[in-house]
Protein backbone atom coordinates (compact mmCIF):
# COMPACT_ATOMS: atom_id res chain seq x y z
CA UNK A 1 0.00 0.00 0.00
CA UNK A 2 1.46 3.51 -0.93
CA UNK A 3 2.27 5.80 1.74
CA UNK A 4 0.95 9.26 0.92
CA UNK A 5 2.89 11.97 2.84
CA UNK A 6 5.59 13.92 3.23
CA UNK A 7 6.55 17.47 4.38
CA UNK A 8 5.14 20.82 2.90
CA UNK A 9 7.64 24.03 2.97
CA UNK A 10 4.85 27.00 2.82
CA UNK A 11 6.37 29.87 4.38
CA UNK A 12 10.16 30.52 3.08
CA UNK A 13 10.28 27.48 1.58
CA UNK A 14 12.84 27.20 0.17
CA UNK A 15 14.94 28.53 3.24
CA UNK A 16 13.36 26.05 5.21
CA UNK A 17 13.72 23.08 2.87
CA UNK A 18 17.64 23.74 2.90
CA UNK A 19 17.37 23.89 6.96
CA UNK A 20 15.85 20.86 7.03
CA UNK A 21 18.33 19.50 5.62
CA UNK A 22 21.06 21.26 7.46
CA UNK A 23 19.51 19.78 10.46
CA UNK A 24 20.05 16.00 8.67
CA UNK A 25 23.53 17.23 7.96
CA UNK A 26 24.39 17.50 11.37
CA UNK A 27 22.62 14.56 13.06
CA UNK A 28 25.05 12.54 10.99
CA UNK A 29 27.88 14.37 11.13
CA UNK A 30 28.34 16.12 7.77
CA UNK A 31 28.19 19.79 9.22
CA UNK A 32 29.18 20.86 13.15
CA UNK A 33 25.83 23.46 13.49
CA UNK A 34 22.90 24.04 10.94
CA UNK A 35 23.94 28.20 11.34
CA UNK A 36 27.31 27.41 10.30
CA UNK A 37 26.14 24.54 7.34
CA UNK A 38 26.28 25.24 4.07
CA UNK A 39 25.19 22.12 2.84
CA UNK A 40 22.59 22.82 -0.21
CA UNK A 41 20.13 20.35 -0.96
CA UNK A 42 19.09 22.42 -4.15
CA UNK A 43 22.75 22.22 -5.58
CA UNK A 44 23.06 18.63 -4.49
CA UNK A 45 19.89 18.03 -6.52
CA UNK A 46 19.50 16.08 -9.76
CA UNK A 47 17.55 17.59 -12.99
CA UNK A 48 14.69 15.92 -11.49
CA UNK A 49 15.26 17.54 -8.13
CA UNK A 50 16.04 14.04 -6.15
CA UNK A 51 19.18 13.83 -4.30
CA UNK A 52 20.74 11.59 -1.38
CA UNK A 53 20.71 13.26 1.65
CA UNK A 54 23.70 13.29 4.28
CA UNK A 55 21.61 10.31 5.87
CA UNK A 56 22.13 8.12 2.82
CA UNK A 57 18.81 8.24 2.55
CA UNK A 58 16.63 9.45 -1.02
CA UNK A 59 14.37 12.48 -1.01
CA UNK A 60 12.57 14.38 -3.94
CA UNK A 61 11.37 17.77 -4.11
CA UNK A 62 9.20 20.14 -6.16
CA UNK A 63 8.90 23.63 -6.28
CA UNK A 64 5.20 24.87 -7.03
CA UNK A 65 5.42 26.63 -10.32
CA UNK A 66 4.56 29.97 -8.10
CA UNK A 67 7.19 29.32 -5.58
CA UNK A 68 4.62 29.39 -2.69
CA UNK A 69 5.60 26.00 -1.85
CA UNK A 70 7.83 23.08 -2.09
CA UNK A 71 6.73 19.34 -1.32
CA UNK A 72 9.34 17.23 -0.41
CA UNK A 73 8.76 13.13 -0.31
CA UNK A 74 11.40 10.36 0.80
CA UNK A 75 11.48 7.60 -1.45
CA UNK A 76 11.65 4.40 1.19
CA UNK A 77 8.89 6.06 3.08
CA UNK A 78 6.23 7.92 1.06
CA UNK A 79 6.02 5.70 -1.65
CA UNK A 80 2.77 6.86 -2.98
CA UNK A 81 3.99 10.72 -3.21
CA UNK A 82 7.29 10.22 -4.77
CA UNK A 83 6.31 9.25 -7.33
CA UNK A 84 3.59 11.74 -7.65
CA UNK A 85 6.29 14.62 -7.41
CA UNK A 86 8.48 12.83 -9.73
CA UNK A 87 6.24 12.22 -12.82
CA UNK A 88 4.87 16.02 -12.20
CA UNK A 89 8.98 17.22 -11.92
CA UNK A 90 9.22 15.24 -15.52
CA UNK A 91 6.08 17.10 -16.95
CA UNK A 92 7.64 20.93 -15.72
CA UNK A 93 11.46 19.91 -17.12
CA UNK A 94 12.08 21.38 -19.90
CA UNK A 95 14.52 18.96 -22.09
CA UNK A 96 17.15 20.46 -23.62
CA UNK A 97 17.83 18.71 -27.26
CA UNK A 98 20.68 16.06 -26.83
CA UNK A 99 20.00 16.33 -22.74
CA UNK A 100 21.26 13.14 -20.91
CA UNK A 101 17.88 13.17 -19.56
CA UNK A 102 15.75 12.97 -22.58
CA UNK A 103 14.27 9.27 -24.10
Amino acid sequence: MAAYSGWAFRVNPTKNLTQFFRQIAVANGVCTTADTCTYDPIAGSDALHELVAPDGLSYIWGEAPDGSEILLARKDRNTGTYPLILAYNECTLELVPGDATAD
